[in-house]
């Protein structure tokens, strides 16, 4: 499993812009379910919102949306199966990016137990990848040049 971080690259204009990342892997995005929480985004949610800032959207919803090519200010989505089925605002606890310390030291992992892996949003200035397998960290690769291994990085900070 790979986390990856992409501070800086030469092909987007802002960080946390997923429409690169998600066209290289339309069927991945498109064939699960999303948690999708701790969002801040520049435009209007694609589903009804609720005062807990939670939701679970499928993955046309959240494709067709990102097409639109919004800034996600922060937000965590969680990728589950095309089957996961509850109410996110009845959960006792959610993924969070905002004030987050777990995602700057050792390896991350995804923060919603059954999640495959998780995008991670962090203030319009970075986008990480936490917990991907080969084939979705290989195109997030891909999608921005420039991304790190956010282990080794963590490495560096102490």
């Amino acid at each position: 499993m790979a986390n990856l971080i992409i501070e800086t690259s030469p092909t987007i204009n802002w960080y946390s812009d997923l429409f690169p990342f998600f066209s290289m892997v339309e069927s991945t995005i498109r064939s699960r379910r999303w948690l999708w929480t701790d969002v801040e985004i520049n435009r209007k949610l694609p589903v009804p919102d609720n005062v807990y800032g939670r939701y679970l959207i499928d993955g046309d919803t959240l494709y067709d949306f990102a097409v639109g090519r919004p800034q996600f200010v922060w937000s965590v989505l969680s990728a589950l199966p095309a089957d996961a089925d509850f109410d996110p605002t009845m959960l006792d606890s959610v993924p969070s990016a905002d004030g987050n310390p777990d995602f700057w030291h050792g390896a991350p992992k995804p923060q919603f137990p059954g999640a495959e892996f998780e995008i991670v949003c962090w203030d319009s200035s970075a986008t990480l990848m936490i917990g991907a397998g080969a084939s979705v960290s290989e195109a997030f690769r891909a999608a921005y040049p420039g991304a790190l291994d956010l282990d080794v990085e963590n490495q560096s900070r102490g």
